[in-house]
């Protein structure tokens, strides 16, 4: 739990996510547990988002989904809904396959 904690908090994605496959640390396997570690997997996910996409004007859906290890669909997903709640000043070009920022 300590290695994930670390993880959320350095904003590491990758680590975050080595942790919860790996087998000795059992996380996967207890119900209480994974509970939680759904919203934070997103929350995760949603900051590393964000903080990638700040140097961009535009960005390919593509090049996100595979920094964030993700398939296309739910790159789009995470992005409409940031977009919706106000988090993301930028619109998804879904004919280009990208999103163009709008920094404020």
């Amino acid at each position: 739990m300590s290695m994930l904690r670390g993880a959320l908090e350095a904003n590491d994605l990758d680590k975050f996510e080595s942790t919860l496959r790996r087998k000795e640390n059992r996380i996967a396997d207890d119900l209480f547990l994974m509970q939680y570690i759904a919203p934070l997997r997103r929350q995760m996910r949603e900051r590393v988002l964000l903080n990638m996409i700040k140097p961009f004007s535009r960005v390919t859906v593509t090049y996100l989904a595979n920094e964030l290890s993700l398939n296309v669909d739910e790159v789009d997903n995470l992005v409409a809904d940031l977009i919706l709640d106000g988090r993301l000043n930028a619109v998804s070009d879904q004919l280009e396959g990208c999103v163009r920022i709008y920094q404020n």
